[in-house]
């Protein structure tokens, strides 16, 4: 009579795959998103205080930003902090603020995302340098931005802001 090999119980073979699994989309998400806490109301109402979000933190190449993202980057003048901007300007661009309203090229931009109490500033004309963008809060009365602290290098975004996930009855994908 043959020998017969013992076979694992299917329950322990069931938590083991599920255990491995689990490792696998956890480190999967560690490399390809990585979380990240809202600081402050300069966002608003696109993004709340002490909201959740997941950030894209791999960004191959200049192009991929346009207009309209929101980016993570390392803070001007503030060694380990990060903002949380949108991208209004990218290079080549010529940005102007007319009265609160941007101005890209001689042509004002539909900006759906504003509230309602956008401040009425005046900027610019500058023009976009290779490898920077003009980065504004969506609520510019409170926002401390490009028009403060100048243009963001490529180098010091870290990512793009892609899914809020907290609190969950705001989860969603951002535009």
């Amino acid at each position: 009579m043959p020998a017969q090999i013992p076979s694992s119980p299917p329950l322990r073979c069931f938590c083991r795959d599920l255990g491995l699994a689990f490792l696998a989309c956890f480190f999967a998400l560690l490399f390809l998103l990585q979380p990240y806490k809202v600081e402050g109301s300069s966002m608003l109402p696109a993004l709340l205080d002490q909201e959740r979000i997941l950030v894209q933190p791999w960004i191959p190449s200049p192009e991929t930003i346009r207009r309209g993202d929101i980016i993570v980057f390392k803070a001007p003048h503030t060694p380990g902090k990060s903002f949380i901007k949108r991208v209004i300007g990218i290079p080549g661009d010529i940005i102007e603020l007319r009265r609160g309203e941007v101005v890209i090229h001689g042509r004002r931009q539909a900006e759906f995302f504003l509230p309602a109490t956008a401040v009425g500033t005046s900027f610019g004309p500058h023009r976009v340098g290779e490898g920077l963008y003009f980065v504004l809060g969506d609520h510019r009365a409170i926002s401390s931005d490009s028009r403060h602290w100048g243009l963001v290098p490529h180098d010091a975004i870290q990512g793009k802001a892609v899914l809020r996930y907290w609190p969950p009855s705001s989860f969603g994908f951002l535009s």
